[in-house]
């Protein structure tokens, strides 16, 4: 009678515990046209790709790293905190330099004969506009005004327009993890990699190796699961096709290890 009890027990918690990590799969297609964006989740462990490309991208969220795979050439890159934050520094000492030098380029330019110093403005044109080195890299940063209340493929989700700097960038609509069918432990692990694929950006701009798909990078902490995506740069607008709950295998997020690392390309140290 004691075995059976505890059989009994051990069944019910192995449920409990296949119900905190069910897989998920999103699937987010654009409006005829394009391929599909497709995010994949599980067991701490996401997987970003689009059906209409080879590359795709793979998140550990246990010990936060981002995988760049890229099988046609048959490489991946890993990136780490650590390795972000180093890249991050070497762009900021860049950054710093390049300013230097062109101030001192300007205080030279402003030596010169007014009519020598027209004909190098012409030649030169914004190169020595102040801050040119710095916003060409950097790009201002994210910010968000919340809409009305919507509902796509039948799931309630709240609006958003996502502005960079004054410029609207796009517009989402963001549903409850639980509305659209994705466990607490899974929107975890989705959320910790939107935080990282921003982090990412708003660090390295478009020194960044990788750029977060459509509906991935969302601003200033917003929580949700993205059900709509209106890219207002691209003319893309992505909207939730299917939520798959079928067991995912865990070579679909451990196949890149049969290709070759690749190391991140080392930025150009600031006095060369």
């Amino acid at each position: 009678m004691k075995q059976g009890k505890l059989a009994g027990l051990a069944g019910v918690l192995a449920m409990v515990a296949a119900a905190a990590h069910a897989d998920v799969t999103l699937s987010l297609g654009q409006a005829g046209q394009g391929g599909t964006t497709v995010i994949q989740v599980h067991a701490g462990m996401a997987r970003l790709s689009d059906t209409a490309a080879s590359d795709y991208l793979v998140f550990f969220s246990r010990r936060p790293r981002l995988i760049q795979v890229d099988p046609d050439e048959g490489i991946y890159l890993e990136i780490d905190r650590q390795l972000l934050e180093r890249q991050a520094r070497l762009l900021a000492d860049v950054r710093s330099t390049m300013e230097a030098r062109l101030q001192e380029m300007r205080r030279q330019l402003d030596s010169l004969p007014p009519a020598q110093k027209r004909i190098v403005e012409q030649q030169m044109g914004d190169m020595l506009a102040p801050g040119e080195s710095g916003d060409a890299v950097r790009p201002p940063p994210l910010s968000t005004r919340i809409q009305a209340h919507d509902e796509v493929a039948g799931i309630p989700c709240q609006r958003y327009e996502v502005y960079q700097g004054r410029e609207p960038v796009s517009r989402l609509c963001l549903a409850k993890a639980a509305d659209a069918g994705v466990s607490a432990a899974d929107y975890h692990t989705l959320k910790a990699m939107m935080d990282f694929l921003g982090d990412l950006y708003a660090r390295m701009g478009r020194m960044a190796p990788v750029t977060a798909a459509p509906g991935i990078m969302a601003a200033g902490g917003l929580e949700g699961i993205p059900v709509a995506v209106d890219d207002l740069r691209e003319g893309r607008h992505y909207r939730l096709q299917a939520v798959g709950r079928k067991p995912l295998q865990d070579s679909l997020f451990s196949g890149y290890r049969t290709l070759r690392r690749s190391d991140l390309t080392a930025l150009p140290a600031p006095d060369s």
